[in-house]
């Protein structure tokens, strides 16, 4: 008997491991979103009252439940069953020219479906609409404006700028920002008891540190570690995380702050070495100045230097002199500090 529950856990782990838990934790409801609630409850009004269902166009950074929201909607107001079938969901990255437009998505717009619940209509969710051609977001106005009171149209996009203006005009516009850090470790820590992972705090953290808003990296993060090491700590997230240690970063700002820039090149110029691009590091190296405790004017100065370098670095000058005359200059601010002080 021991020897069959030992291998029946063992199973159930396994099996759990080959699952991705993006998915298998994906939100089948609204209100298990979490993030821009004061959306989710605009959302939250149409599942009450379907007949209110416009058309919508989703904008915002990556994995901050855009097209989760319109799915779970889409379930709630349409049932289980006919979300199946009166729901049209393509990923406009792949499936960018207008011959797509003109065949798949207006054959589902034309097609009736009698079965609707009442006041529900069909929906279209276009991922990624971005990235289509100017070509065939033109063609795609024309369906929206010819089929419109029968199919929605829910479109998401990370720059709303590449939309023509025709399609915004006819849509509600959401614009999603980052999940806050809080909100971020909440589900994790939700996730972490359901998986029943062995977890740090310092692990909870770093994942949602590194995550920076985007709930898809911190989940898919926490998996990759638990099947690594087992033991979720804060080491072994930077191990499998590929992003440049916070900690190192940290450290080199204490250097600059305590007047040794020699060191906090060091610090910084070992993560380039490793391989991570001197932008990546920059982009660490801002938001440790942001939650960094020193005075304002600090923060505010450092900032803008961090901004010249970026430009610099993005313009095609990433040699480590970057680096080195970007803490210089940061220590300089420091002494002139003291000095005031």
């Amino acid at each position: 008997m021991m020897a069959t529950s030992s291998s029946s856990s063992a199973s159930s782990s396994t099996a759990s491991m080959n699952t991705i838990w993006l998915e298998k934790h994906r939100p089948q409801t609204l209100d298990d979103i979490v993030g821009n609630q004061d959306f989710i409850h605009q959302l939250d009004v149409i599942r009450r009252d379907p007949s209110r269902m416009t058309n919508f166009m989703l904008c915002g950074p990556p994995g901050v439940g855009k097209t989760t929201c319109i799915h779970a909607l889409a379930k709630q107001t349409l049932g289980e069953e006919m979300y199946k079938t009166a729901v049209l969901e393509m990923n406009a990255s792949d499936e960018r020219g207008i011959d797509v437009v003109r065949d798949t998505i207006h054959s589902f717009a034309r097609t009736k479906y009698n079965n609707l619940p009442p006041g529900c209509s069909k929906i279209v969710i276009l991922d990624e609409v971005d990235s289509m051609t100017t070509s065939a977001q033109q063609a795609l106005r024309v369906i929206m404006e010819e089929y419109g009171m029968h199919t929605k149209f829910a479109l998401a996009c990370n720059i709303s700028s590449k939309v023509i203006e025709a399609l915004q005009s006819r849509c509600a516009i959401l614009r999603f920002g980052k999940v806050k850090e809080s909100e971020v470790e909440a589900r994790l820590r939700k996730i972490i008891a359901l998986e029943k992972v062995e977890c740090t705090d310092d692990g909870v953290k770093a994942l949602s540190f590194i995550a920076n808003g985007d709930l898809r990296i911190g989940i898919n993060g926490l998996q990759s570690a638990h099947a690594g090491f087992g033991l979720v700590n804060r080491e072994n997230v930077y191990r499998v995380c590929d992003v440049p240690n916070p900690v190192v970063v940290n450290q080199s700002l204490q250097c600059v702050i305590k007047q040794r820039p020699d060191i906090a090149f060091s610090k910084l110029n070992t993560l380039v070495e490793k391989g991570y691009a001197i932008e990546h590091v920059l982009q660490v190296l801002g938001r440790c100045i942001k939650s960094y405790d020193c005075p304002e004017f600090q923060k505010l100065e450092f900032l803008r230097l961090l901004a010249d370098a970026n430009c610099n670095a993005v313009l095609g000058c990433r040699s480590a002199i970057q680096l080195d005359c970007l803490v210089t200059r940061m220590s300089m601010v420091t002494d002139q500090g003291l000095a005031g002080g």
